[in-house]
């Protein structure tokens, strides 16, 4: 029982990191930003991809951006973003995992927890994670891309 209310939580551990995050940038359109630990980046969100995100290298589901997220350049960690798709888990994470794999990314690891799917695509670029979890309300995706 406790397994069962515990996995929608473990899919929301991306958004952790920049869920408390305040402001900070002296542009309002530009989202929140969250102070980083001494060497880390820093972190901003909003519901839009921002400028130079590779739409082209990688293909997201055809559904609205719910928050995206941004670090600083450098960092390794370049965005998060999440969305609520139609479907389950499974067949949410499956029909993302295809676009990369058809876009020329290798599968990689992946983790099977019912309605929690993790799953890990690379390229000789990007590294992308996905997460999908199935709540009560739906699903939920996060992709979390970095460069290689």
């Amino acid at each position: 029982m406790m397994r069962r209310s515990l996995l929608p939580s473990l899919a929301l551990v991306p958004l952790l990191a920049v869920g408390g995050c305040g402001g900070g940038d002296d542009d309002p359109s530009a989202g929140p930003t969250t102070a980083a630990p001494s060497g880390a980046a820093r972190v901003k969100v909003s519901v839009a991809l921002p400028d130079g995100f590779p739409q082209d290298a990688i293909p997201l589901l055809d559904t609205p951006v719910s928050a995206v997220s941004s670090g600083e350049q450098g960092s390794g960690y370049l965005w998060s973003v999440v969305m609520q798709p139609e479907g389950d888990a499974k067949d949410v994470v499956t029909r993302a995992g295809d676009l990369l794999s058809d876009a020329g990314f290798d599968a990689g690891s992946k983790s099977d927890a019912g309605r929690l799917q993790v799953r890990q695509y690379a390229d000789d670029d990007y590294t992308v994670g996905l997460t999908a979890v199935t709540t009560e309300d739906g699903s939920s995706l996060t992709y979390v891309i970095a460069k290689k």
